[in-house]
């Protein structure tokens, strides 16, 4: 038998076991399941949440498993069908507007990027499949965070992160902005995620009515005013619309129809 490295071992009896928790684990829970010494537990979980392999809420103390294990997952080709109809749909609503569509999906705090599909234009918004921004931020992190309560309060119990000048950051603000996403059906990031950059987003629901993802459009100010703002958003609504009705999804009672 191959000789194996015990912090390693130990490490991945940790993350096996937030795996198999539903809300998380405390650090007392991790010591009484593994029979660890609490430093030696302490010492890997504090390592794995530098690494983001791990994360922990404020508010509970609970840890849960991190972003960058998310994002290590959708590394891998071919293995979720919402990534491959994702992509599908980016490509389709990129080619009716020319410009850069992303599909997003939401991870605690973050959105992370699933999948992307890049305008023509030489000006362009660089981003990667696997890259995450904080959700408040950006377009589709806002219309996510209208359609799931419970990360939204974790988010405005705690300091919220900015990417520009312009990202908002008060809990009372975040709060009216997503009712104002409830009502309309759909967010604008307005220079938020990215100087320069206009963005536009629309949920897509599966047949639970719960909000999977995103669609959003990232457009360079000097192109937004090609089209009127309702151009905009009626093509990131009918493509998120049509995505939805695919995955078999439905608009929960009560919510914006698309």
């Amino acid at each position: 038998m191959p000789r194996l490295t015990p912090a390693l071992t130990r490490s991945f009896d940790l993350l096996e076991l937030l795996l198999a928790s539903d809300v998380g684990l405390t650090s007392g829970d991790l010591v009484r399941a593994t029979g660890l010494p609490r430093t030696t537990v302490h010492e890997l979980l504090n390592t794995m949440l530098e690494r983001g392999y791990v994360a922990r809420h404020d508010i509970s103390g609970l840890y849960v498993l991190g972003p960058m294990l998310f994002r290590l997952g959708l590394r891998v080709e071919g293995r979720f069908e919402l990534k491959e109809v994702a992509q599908r749909y980016c490509q389709l609503v990129s080619d009716r507007c020319d410009e850069t569509v992303s599909f997003a999906v939401l991870h605690a705090d973050e959105v992370v990027y699933l999948a992307r599909a890049e305008t023509q234009h030489a000006v362009r918004l660089t981003a990667r499949v696997g890259g995450s921004l904080p959700a408040n931020c950006t377009a589709p992190g806002k219309a996510l965070l209208a359609y799931h309560q419970r990360e939204l309060d974790e988010m405005t119990r705690r300091p919220m992160r900015a990417s520009t000048s312009r990202s908002i950051t008060d809990p009372d603000a975040l709060n009216r902005e997503v009712e104002r996403i409830r009502e309309a059906g759909f967010s604008l990031d307005e220079g938020e995620a990215h100087d320069n950059v206009i963005a536009v987003a629309a949920p897509v629901f599966d047949n639970r009515g719960e909000a999977v993802g995103a669609l959003s459009i990232s457009i360079p100010d000097i192109r937004w005013r090609l089209r009127t703002a309702e151009g905009w958003i009626d093509i990131v609504r009918d493509g998120a619309l049509q995505m939805t009705a695919e995955l078999g999804g439905r608009t929960p009672a009560g919510t914006h129809r698309q």
